[in-house]
């Protein structure tokens, strides 16, 4: 085993890295510590089993500041092994790295000398990841201290060749004097084809589409406020977009007038999710506003159908004909017609209808709005053929067959 030629040892001591599991909800898993502790074991067999496992053992890392009252012994053991990384030189190794910092963490003045320790560790990381593949960026603060922003310490002046998937989630609501600039970051990494970015208040990124940015961007995760940021490509495959609803005033209005506001047409995009507890609903404008953003869509869900869509539906089952005209499913979420159980027959009568609208349909459902194991607990759900014609049907009842 020690005399294993170097390809096929690194080959093995990349199974022990977590790849496309990491993140911070992987963080200190019993999986991640079995994996770090196996690696340590392999290191040990031989220099060649050395230089690979140490190379896959310091393919990402974590910098971050443990809640709690007593989190500074905790943090200062992360923070030596962290320091330890870059006295050895290994950072060169890291492939993926999380970054999560937040204000609440160290509001007290004792902790201001471990502030700036860990802003200083987590400067000079960033200063030798030349193979720097995955960022993650967390924070409640875009200010992190009083000369020192989210983006100085992560974005500006920064450049990484290899980065194909950064993550930004900043829960900060309160700065609106301080936008966030990432847009020339973006601008400098046009080779990112995975972003999720998700600022509390979208306003605060403070920046304008501009076309240059992200060619080959295949996925989009984040607020309504940030796709607005996206600009009109051909690469863009997935998005999933989070509706923020908590504003005053009308709640559909404001949707409409960001889906207008997106760029578009994005033709490659073939699945569009949105997120939220309170969900915009569907209706002929949105419909129109969605066809003109991303003519190919085949999977669209997250949106409600209510009363008034389902009787204008069942009023003019073609609707909405000649817009989506490759959709071939739609996941609809929780209305209060749904459900009471007693009244669903609208809201069949409306879905046995939609291929005469979506010609290329083939199952639409219609969910509870709860998760359960991660799975979306459904109601209804009907499947057509190729006809339009139902083919399977779940509900509550088994409707007589027409």
């Amino acid at each position: 085993m020690k005399n294993l030629p170097p390809e096929l040892l690194g080959k093995i001591a990349q199974n022990y890295e977590l790849g496309s599991a990491f993140s911070f909800e992987t963080m200190g898993t019993p999986t991640q510590s079995r994996g770090q502790s196996t690696l340590l074991n392999l290191s040990l067999v031989s220099k060649a089993w050395y230089s690979e496992a140490q190379r896959s053992l310091w393919s990402e890392a974590f910098v971050f500041v443990p809640s709690g009252e007593n989190n500074i012994p905790t943090a200062s053991r992360w923070l030596k092994s962290l320091e330890i990384m870059l006295q050895r030189g290994h950072s060169r190794y890291l492939k993926r790295l999380g970054i999560r910092l937040d204000r609440s963490s160290w509001g007290v003045p004792e902790k201001n000398a471990f502030r700036q320790s860990i802003l200083s560790t987590t400067s000079t990381i960033l200063d030798n990841v030349p193979h720097l593949e995955t960022l993650l960026v967390s924070s409640d603060s875009i200010q992190l201290s009083p000369d020192l922003d989210l983006a100085g310490l992560c974005f500006s002046n920064r450049h990484f060749p290899a980065l194909r998937m950064m993550d930004l989630l900043v829960y900060a609501g309160w700065e609106r004097n301080h936008p966030l600039q990432v847009y020339p970051f973006l601008l400098r990494h046009p080779h990112i084809s995975v972003l999720r970015m998700h600022v509390l208040d979208g306003t605060l990124l403070g920046t304008k589409r501009v076309p240059e940015a992200l060619p080959h961007l295949k996925r989009f995760v984040g607020g309504m406020e940030e796709a607005k940021l996206l600009s009109c490509q051909g690469t863009l495959q997935s998005l999933e977009l989070f509706v923020d609803l908590s504003n005053s005033g009308s709640s559909q209005q404001r949707f409409l007038k960001v889906v207008k506001s997106l760029d578009g047409p994005f033709p490659a995009v073939k699945d569009v999710y949105f997120r939220r507890i309170r969900l915009p609903i569907l209706n002929l404008e949105v419909v129109a506003q969605l066809d003109r953003c991303f003519p190919n869509l085949e999977h669209l869900e997250g949106l409600v159908m209510n009363t008034s869509f389902i009787d204008e539906i069942r009023t003019c089952p073609t609707l909405c004909k000649g817009l989506l005209p490759k959709l071939k499913q739609l996941t609809l979420f929780w209305n209060d017609l749904v459900s009471d159980r007693s009244d669903h027959q609208p809201m069949e009568e409306a879905m046995r209808l939609l291929p005469l609208s979506f010609p290329e349909l083939r199952v639409c459902s219609q969910g509870m709005g709860i998760q359960e194991r991660g799975f979306l607990k459904r109601t209804l759900s009907c499947e057509y053929g190729k006809d339009g014609k139902v083919v399977n049907w779940e509900g509550p009842e088994n409707p007589d067959s027409t």
